[in-house]
């Protein structure tokens, strides 16, 4: 199986993972597992991936690593509030995944319709696409 390639980027793309180092507050602690983790020489898996660490999310593509994608942006932006980290990793693991609609019921930070330009603008300037956020009753009115 192929390994997830760190060396060789492309240069745009490289530059995008170091700009969001740099704008993340991730901790050192995971910054070093995540050097452990690159070091362990991690098989690429076919298509999306990502890999949590505690402060942040790695998210990638085949042989890629693509974005680091951190819930807490979308608490430290004011889209959620700090009380919604969970549902803040809820959207950020739907976002990396690719996930066409993410459905809940939980329309206090989820399925809030005054929340959702604000989630849907942090996850596009994390360079991924936001799946589209309702409740099962208006997928089904679709």
């Amino acid at each position: 199986m192929p390994k997830i390639q760190w060396t060789g980027l492309p240069p745009a793309l490289r530059d995008h993972l170091f700009d969001r180092l740099r704008e993340r507050r991730i901790t050192a602690e995971d910054l070093y597992q995540l050097k452990l983790w690159r070091e362990s020489e991690p098989d690429a898996p076919d298509g999306l991936w990502y890999r949590d660490f505690s402060s942040f999310k790695i998210c990638g593509e085949g042989k890629h690593p693509k974005t680091f994608l951190l819930a807490r942006e979308l608490v430290r932006r004011g889209d959620l509030p700090k009380s919604a980290i969970v549902d803040a990793f809820h959207i950020a693991i739907a976002a990396a995944h690719g996930m066409d609609y993410l459905l809940s019921w939980n329309c206090k930070h989820i399925a809030n319709a005054a929340m959702r330009g604000r989630i849907e603008a942090t996850c596009r300037s994390h360079e991924v696409e936001p799946p589209t956020i309702c409740t099962p009753f208006e997928l089904a009115m679709e």
